[in-house]
This record gives C-alpha cells, sequence and structure tokens, in this order.
C-alpha cells in the first residue's frame, strides 16, 4: 500500500522562499537543480460529503501536462512527520480515475460512494519547485516550495509552503533538516493541508 510521509512548513514571504533555495546544505543534499512544475488541482466531494466524512481526499491535479488522480486517506502525525496511504492513476478526470484507483489499491467502496456524483468543493493553483534530496546513510526524500492561491467559494487565499516528503530512509533525516530550517529561517508548522485550508476559505461567512 502506497504511504506518504511527509513535513509540511509555511514559509513567511517570497523572499525567505528564494532564501531556502539558495541554503548550504539544501544545495550540499541536492540529487539535482531546483525544478519548477506548474501545478493546477480540483478537489471533489460527494453532495452529502462522504468523503470528507471519512477525511478521505479525492483531488485531480495537472502537473506540467500531466493529469493525475489521487485518493488520499485518512491520515496521522507520527514523531513530527505526517502519515497517510495514497493512491494514484493517471487520468482525465475523477470519474474515469476509479478503475484505476481501485488497481493501485484504493478501497472498494470508493466505486459505490461516488454513485450519487461529484462537485468541485475548491481549486488550488501554484508553481512547484522541487529538487530531490539525498543523504550518506541512503534517506532520500523531495523538497518542495509551492507559490499560488487557493480558491473557494468566491475567495482567495495566498499559498507559501515548504514540503519534505520522505521517498527512502530515515525519518530522522528529515526531522533535523525541518527543525533547522525552521530555527534558520523562522517557518512555523503546516498544520492543515491545501484541501482542509480550501473547505474552511469554503465555509467563511
Amino acid at each position: 500500500m502506497p504511504t506518504e510521509w511527509e513535513i509540511k512548513l509555511s514559509i513567511p514571504d517570497g523572499q525567505t522562499a528564494g532564501r531556502i533555495l539558495r541554503d548550504t546544505e539544501i544545495i550540499q543534499l541536492s540529487e539535482s537543480p531546483f525544478q519548477t512544475v506548474p501545478m493546477r488541482a480540483r478537489y471533489y466531494d460527494t453532495p452529502d460529503g462522504c468523503l470528507e466524512a471519512r477525511r478521505w481526499t479525492l483531488r485531480l491535479r495537472n502537473e506540467g501536462g500531466c493529469d493525475i488522480a489521487a485518493l488520499k486517506l485518512q491520515g496521522e502525525s507520527r514523531g513530527g512527520v505526517y502519515r497517510r496511504d495514497e493512491f494514484e492513476a493517471a487520468a482525465e478526470s475523477v470519474e474515469s480515475a476509479v478503475p484505476g484507483l481501485l488497481a493501485a489499491g484504493a478501497p472498494p467502496e470508493l466505486a459505490e460512494l461516488i454513485k450519487s456524483g461529484l462537485n468541485e468543493r475548491c481549486r488550488i493553483e501554484f508553481d512547484r519547485q522541487a529538487v530531490p534530496l539525498s543523504w550518506d546513510g541512503g534517506t532520500k526524500a523531495m523538497l518542495s516550495i509551492d507559490q499560488g492561491a487557493i480558491y473557494a467559494g468566491g475567495r482567495t487565499l495566498p499559498l507559501l509552503e515548504l514540503e519534505l516528503e520522505l521517498l527512502s530512509g530515515e525519518t530522522e533525516d528529515l526531522l533535523d533538516l525541518a527543525e533547522r530550517l525552521k530555527q534558520a529561517y523562522r517557518l512555523t508548522p503546516g498544520l492543515l493541508g491545501k484541501y482542509v485550508r480550501g473547505l474552511r476559505l469554503l465555509r467563511e461567512p
């Protein structure tokens, strides 16, 4: 079962984001230069909100011209690293993605739950600057800086955050790097995911 392990940190401003991109330790750990990829994501739920009730996230995201659907299940925090199961499939729509998501291991009940239809809840548009990192001990991770905006209910919320996603190896390496970045650049823990922030924006009076 695919599992996502990540740390999210909020960045105060664009100048700080630029300084992080030039950070000496990150450059030393980098396997290649930063790559910028435009991301355009739309999030969906049934009319009665049954996916949100299960704390599932259903998303269709265009990643640099490729459409990828994802289902993320309810997660949990372990030692400062957020963990959740995630399933992906290439598709032009969330509806057409369901067979691929099921084949990837998503819960079979997904197909039954969405029979009532799906509504778009929010969209998120951002540019991702990403770089793969590698430690001498074998740990590998992806560092990303996302900058853009969340749109929901006719409102807009700026987005600027750093993500550290563990690809293999030890979570301690990610935690150590995250703590140093927090101290050096006055970053704060990103306690809410992008979709949760979109839902809160949607429900603001």
